[in-house]
């Protein structure tokens, strides 16, 4: 078994040949895999293996032999063959591996939708791969790669995204139709496909391009991306709810497509804060997100991943430090224009430009869409035992301005109706054992607290908390809203607490 195992690695392919053929009739031999574990384990036979390295005509021969194989119909090989691909570029390119780039951009000029499915999941891989190396040689060859690359994956995700609009157009008005059923496979693929070009787009501005938070240069790709990503978002959204009870695969992609799409947004603005910025992009997407959040009609679209990233986007922009108001003042008789100075002059034109998306009554609109909410409780004297454990729970540190926060957020989600003798108020009239039950209205409401969510903070308020707290903020709802809430709190606390 031993030396069939060093024969199969012989470069010699007249001893290569029979010993993997051998090997491979044994494979179904009783006791092979424990022969290979003896193989292993035996001290002896690790003691005469000669490790030998694969000379740079085989490695030549290897790569040609990879790149031969990108109409790969099974998903899981083509995978593996983009893994395998992206590790050796890491190595390997530019030096030893040139012309990788251009093959692969040369097969996708004439590539149905499957190999250029297979093309792009290789393009991504070996970005993704090639974007991680930190030594700045390594990354101005990745700068290259974006400016080389960058042209022909927008343009091909723009011609992408209206094949799919009418596609999915097509499938909205011909449901039940069998001609129709027959293309749906091939633009299920284009939609793959399309998918894997965002990846890349993104993967090219985020990495192709320096921060513009560091080099105050406009990243002319922010300003032509992002506007249309949005468009996209808002074309896709309607096919939300035709696909939910029609079709799931493609319902499944809406939903994916639309979380994605507002990822990468939020992506690219926190790499290129001041690009992102400009009047052409930062008001139409952050206008966009705080419509969702606030309007009334999303209250039936049970879509929270959509929704946690609109907020995670608001939230993004109002924490952006490149956002704030500059403070720092001029050294006097200074010649020219300082590194300082232009990055003052864009935090205070952005700034403006925040401060005009959220004036006083939107703020309030918007703090109080995320704090009331539909609750149930059983009786007002929980209300009392709730708020007590709560404001004793927060200890010493209880003053702080999050925990004071905390506080209003908390005692917003108590329906008003309900006051406390403790307080001054007065308790309804029907008693404390009247079930008080409050209905959901139009707007939509995030701090949910359900019976159960009562019930449980009743019962340990400190196993509550901790729960709540271990609960990454960008995973769910609720979590999301209170984030977003604090910020809003702590910007506007003189709007916010009105």
């Amino acid at each position: 078994m031993y030396s069939l195992l060093a024969n199969s690695m012989s470069g010699d392919e007249s001893v290569r040949q029979p010993a993997e053929a051998a090997l491979s009739q044994s494979e179904s031999r009783p006791g092979f895999c424990s022969c290979l574990m003896e193989v292993i384990a035996s001290k002896d036979l690790v003691s005469h293996v000669n490790v030998r390295g694969i000379s740079n005509e085989e490695k030549i021969h290897l790569r040609q032999k990879l790149l031969s194989h990108l109409r790969e119909e099974n998903y899981k090989i083509a995978e593996m063959l983009a893994v395998l691909i992206s590790k050796i570029a890491r190595f390997d390119y530019p030096r030893e591996w040139p012309d990788l780039f251009s093959v692969l951009a040369q097969q996708l000029q004439s590539a149905d939708v499957l190999a250029s499915h297979r093309i792009l999941m290789i393009l991504f891989r070996t970005l993704k791969e090639l974007s991680t190396k930190r030594l700045t040689a390594d990354q101005r060859t990745f700068a290259e790669i974006s400016s080389q690359l960058f042209d022909f994956s927008w343009h091909l995700w723009q011609t992408d995204v209206q094949t799919i609009l009418r596609g999915f157009s097509t499938m909205a008005q011909s449901y039940g139709s069998n001609s129709a059923e027959q293309h749906h496979d091939e633009l299920f693929l284009t939609c793959e496909r399309w998918f894997l070009c965002l990846k890349i787009v993104r993967q090219l501005t985020i990495s192709g391009f320096q921060s513009d938070a560091k080099c105050i240069q406009e990243i002319k790709p922010v300003k032509e991306v992002s506007p249309l990503l949005l468009n996209a978002v808002q074309s896709f959204l309607p096919y939300y709810s035709s696909f939910q009870n029609r079709d799931p695969k493609f319902w499944e992609f809406v939903k994916k497509a639309c979380v994605k799409l507002m990822k990468v947004l939020a992506a690219i603005q926190s790499r290129h804060p001041y690009s992102f910025g400009d009047k052409c992009v930062l008001p139409v997407v952050v206008d966009f997100c705080l419509n969702k959040i606030t309007d009334p009609e999303q209250a039936s679209l049970p879509f929270e991943e959509f929704f946690i990233q609109c907020m995670v986007m608001v939230k993004s922009v109002l924490e952006c430090k490149e956002y704030k108001p500059s403070l720092t003042g001029r050294v006097m008789d200074e010649n020219g224009v300082t590194f300082e100075q232009r990055k003052k002059n864009a935090s205070n034109a952005v700034s403006g430009i925040v401060s005009s998306l959220l004036p006083n009554e939107r703020i309030v609109l918007l703090c109080n869409i995320l704090v009331r909410s539909h609750v149930t409780l059983r009786r007002v004297t929980d209300v009392h035992v709730i708020v007590e454990k709560g404001l004793l729970l927060l200890g010493p540190s209880g003053f702080s301005l999050k925990n004071i926060a905390w506080i209003v957020l908390m005692l917003s989600c108590i329906p008003t109706s309900i006051q406390s003798p403790l307080y001054g108020g007065r308790i309804n009239d029907a008693g404390e054992n009247t079930l008080l039950k409050f209905n959901h209205q139009h707007f939509n409401r995030y701090f949910v607290l359900t019976a159960s969510d009562l019930e449980e903070w009743y019962q340990n308020p400190e196993s509550f908390h901790h729960e709540q707290d271990m609960i990454q903020w960008s995973e769910k709802l609720r979590p999301c809203a209170e984030a977003l809430y604090m910020v809003l709190f702590e910007n506007y606390n003189q709007v916010s607490s009105r």
